[in-house]
């Protein structure tokens, strides 16, 4: 379907909603519209979004999960960057995956709801293996709200944020009781905090780059005696010429870590 446009945004006709253009600011607002068409007894919904000084309007597919994100409308949501070509929010609650599936046609001006980052079964696997015994795989307040949960309201001694985000730097901080940790080794992409909230909490900051050399030798002969096995996150082998399509099974979440052979 070609897309058309409207305050120079692209429509188009979605699968699901949630991810959105690269011109959108720090706050979104999105609300439901009345029920404009009937096609072969389907139900067309239009959804109207604000982001700052801008408004466009969405169609969503007669499908649950768009029926579920409808539901919840209105919405105030924080909007964020991700891997430098998405805007990203986080819902108050999960969609259902009914009739879900992968798609690879998704487009600038695009509305998508991506499957909850859980769904890879063999990344939680792997880290019980390693020694989790809990997983929290809720992402924003939901992710906060269930390690409150875990530690009877208080929150976690430390925390170590590996990501870089805002998203996950916030989740971090906001995941630690008065008093505690965060370690941070992400790089950060336009983070920003409360120092205020920082201070007042007691919360204690450290981050930087791993000393790899100081930690090598050791790791080294983990390895080496079979102590610890590193390899286990590597759960897909492709030819280096195909470099590209071991970063997007990360990205799409269908490997954990991929090897390059030559």
């Amino acid at each position: 379907m070609k897309p058309t446009t409207e305050n120079g945004l692209s429509r188009r006709r979605l699968v699901f909603a949630m991810i959105s253009t690269d011109l959108m600011p720090q706050a979104a607002f999105a609300e439901t519209t009345a029920v404009e068409a009937q096609t072969g007894g389907t139900a067309t919904m239009r959804i109207r979004c604000s982001f700052a000084d801008q408004t466009f309007t969405v169609t969503l597919e007669d499908n649950p999960s768009a029926r579920e994100f409808a539901a919840m409308l209105p919405l105030d949501l924080g909007i964020e960057d991700y891997s430098t070509n998405e805007k990203i929010a986080y819902l108050p609650r999960r969609l259902t995956e009914e009739r879900g599936g992968p798609f690879s046609n998704e487009a600038p001006g695009d509305l998508c709801y991506y499957a909850p980052w859980d769904n890879l079964k063999s990344r939680q696997e792997l880290a019980r293996d390693f020694g989790a015994t809990d997983i929290v795989a809720e992402r924003g307040a939901l992710g906060i709200e269930r390690v409150k949960e875990l530690t009877a309201g208080v929150g976690a001694d430390s925390v170590l944020e590996c990501v870089g985000t805002q998203g996950s730097m916030t989740q971090a901080i906001d995941s630690v009781r008065p008093g505690g940790s965060i370690g941070y080794v992400g790089v950060p992409h336009g983070v920003t905090f409360d120092g205020q909230a920082m201070f007042f909490a007691q919360r204690r900051m450290l981050g930087g780059p791993a000393p790899v050399r100081r930690f090598l030798p050791d790791l080294m002969d983990r390895v080496l005696k079979g102590r610890i096995k590193p390899g286990k996150v590597f759960d897909l082998s492709l030819p280096l010429s195909e470099v590209a399509e071991g970063y997007r099974a990360m990205d799409e979440r269908r490997a954990i870590k991929t090897m390059l052979t030559v």
